[in-house]
């Protein structure tokens, strides 16, 4: 399988790259696999999160949404991590 970078295709561009067998990691600012990316034998892709990740410093949780944008887009993100508060301990 081939890819290529999207953009560069404007300026006429066309270089085409492998895709690696193993998939692909978009990394975050910590280094950390923002998505993990493959391609399926019959031809889906499977996305996945590492833990924890950071992306214009704010650490992102490990969970995705997926959102429908149009009938052929999708948008997968990570939401922003929101450290769960501390009970309030009941008067005894």
């Amino acid at each position: 399988m081939k890819i290529r970078n999207s953009l560069a295709i404007l300026e006429n561009d066309k270089t085409e790259f492998d895709f690696p067998e193993g998939g692909i990691e978009i990394l975050g600012e910590n280094k950390r696999a923002l998505f993990a990316i493959s391609l399926e034998s019959d031809g889906s892709l499977l996305i996945s999160a590492s833990a924890f990740c950071k992306l214009k410093g704010k650490v992102l949780e490990d969970r995705l949404l997926v959102a429908g944008v149009a009938s052929n887009v999708i948008r997968v993100l990570r939401p922003v991590y929101v450290k769960p508060r501390k009970k309030k301990e009941k008067p005894k």
